[in-house]
């Protein structure tokens, strides 16, 4: 082989061991810039939490905030003035539009949710209760949530499968949301954090699984809340 063929074949060689090399050492720095950016920008939440990467998510695009202290408290229950805010995500209240006098007697102008729960209730999302008020301050369920859920994204009604949670039967009024939100998968049958197996013990270190609970009447914590709306984003 002649020098200058010689030479060729050393340079090929040598971009070739380039090619292996270089994503080696660009994967090898990356992991030290992730450790940092992935740091909790709450300081009572870390990266191994279960709903740690969509609080993360919300908090970085504005949608959510924690504590004067710094903490997020991820498993306090959410009131539903809370997420009446939460579930309007990028929309801006309208102010100057709302009605003269309050659509519920117990959200007053003055109050700090006002702009939020009206706009809820202009956009159809909530109607209150029987006797006409709110109650922003009570603790909004995982029903409850999953139906704000739906409706604001006008999401066509989809039922999943019959019965997907023990919990969660044809005729009770959530049904069809609940069944909607796993047909987009805002919500899965298999669910930690949001859903519960129930098993049946079969003997020594055996189990058999017999379904899923949804705990529809319980209050949303602010992580499930987190999780559902991160996961709203991206429906198509």
């Amino acid at each position: 082989m002649e020098r200058g063929e010689e030479r060729g074949e050393m340079i090929k060689t040598l971009q070739r061991i380039l090619e292996v090399l270089l994503p080696l050492f660009l994967f090898l720095a990356h992991p030290f810039s992730q450790v940092f950016s992935e740091e909790p920008g709450f300081r009572d939440l870390n990266w191994d939490y279960w709903a740690f990467k969509e609080i993360q998510f919300l908090r970085e695009e504005g949608i959510i905030s924690g504590y004067p202290d710094g903490t997020f408290k991820p498993e306090n229950p959410i009131t539903r003035a809370e997420f009446a805010k939460l579930i309007l995500l990028y929309s801006q209240p309208r102010g100057g539009k709302f009605p003269k006098n309050p659509t519920f007697p117990d959200v007053p102008s003055n109050h700090w949710a006002f702009p939020y729960v009206e706009e809820c209730a202009k956009s159809g999302l909530v109607s209150g209760y029987p006797d006409g008020t709110f109650r922003p301050e009570n603790y909004i369920t995982k029903a409850e949530m999953v139906k704000l859920i739906v409706l604001s994204r006008k999401l066509p009604e989809n039922l999943y499968k019959k019965d997907a949670f023990l919990d969660c039967r044809e005729g009770e009024w959530f049904y069809p949301y609940v069944q909607t939100a796993l047909s987009f998968g805002i919500l899965r049958v298999s669910d930690p954090g949001l859903t519960e197996g129930v098993f049946k013990e079969k003997g020594s270190n055996l189990r058999e699984i017999l379904g899923y609970n949804f705990f529809p009447n319980k209050a949303a914590t602010r992580a499930q809340a987190a999780v559902l709306l991160y996961r709203l984003i991206f429906v198509p």
